[in-house]
């Protein structure tokens, strides 16, 4: 693998992944694409996009120092209008989960193969909240749809070290999974 798309839903989700995949290959170049609209309301969008920028120059504190650097694209639109419409369909919490996912992972995926990516995964990987499940096979589905390879890896075995490490990074930590509905308990 030389290269990676990887889609990044926020910093402390991100550290586990990305420390893994630099530990196994320094040379692997990835890309962490911050693209989440599901986010409410855009200020905790910006306090997410910040604290994934400062992850991003404190990289030296828990990547591996050979290799080439990882970087992030902050260029994807915070379009909450297009969320919102999606979630509303949903008639529960596990179908508006679903369309998140999805919307996330199909702009990924076509974002990936429009830069010339080969392959492509995200860091909802990591959580141990969300339904793996989903992400996973609605990945699959990206992928199918736009000619790209879904790498996978199940970043949840380092879920207490992940967060360990956002902790002693000092990483903003957010405490519901950004969209209006999960603030409300919805």
């Amino acid at each position: 693998m030389k290269n990676l798309f990887l889609h990044a839903c926020c910093a402390p989700c991100s550290i586990y992944p990305l420390k893994t995949l630099k530990t196994k290959d320094p040379s692997l170049s990835v890309l962490l694409w911050y693209y989440n609209p599901n986010i409410h309301p855009s200020s905790e969008h910006g306090r997410r996009r910040d604290a994934l920028s400062y992850l991003v120059h404190s990289q030296g504190k828990f990547l591996p120092r050979e290799g080439t650097p990882v970087e992030v694209d902050f260029g994807a639109p915070y379009d909450a209008k297009l969320f919102l419409e999606r979630a509303a369909k949903a008639e529960s919490r596990e179908e508006r989960c679903r369309a998140c996912y999805d919307l996330r992972l199909k702009a990924t995926a076509g974002e990936a193969k429009k830069r010339g990516y080969e392959r492509f995964s995200s860091t909802l990987l990591f959580s141990v909240k969300q339904s793996h499940e989903d992400i996973v096979s609605l990945a699959r589905e990206a992928a199918e749809l736009n000619d790209v390879e879904f790498y996978y890896e199940d970043f949840r075995v380092g879920h207490k070290e992940g967060r360990a490490l956002s902790f002693a990074l000092d990483i903003y930590r957010q405490r519901h999974c950004g969209c209006v509905y999960g603030e409300a308990g919805l």
